[in-house]
């Protein structure tokens, strides 16, 4: 995979891509879980990788 770009980013979006989002759950620990986040091309070339922590009350 490639160096990630400022901000998560992997590569450049074209004009007119269509990207697909996705996240997983990757851990639940004390009330918070942790998703890790992909947006990706139809050729497989991941545009963006990240992860979120969500509070769950």
């Amino acid at each position: 995979m490639r160096p990630l770009l400022p901000g998560g980013f992997a590569a450049v979006t074209p004009v007119l891509g269509r990207p697909t989002r996705t996240a997983s759950v990757a851990s639940v620990e004390d009330g918070l879980a942790t998703l890790a986040l992909t947006v990706a091309l139809d050729d497989g070339t991941i545009t963006l990788l990240g992860d979120a922590v969500v509070a769950l009350d």
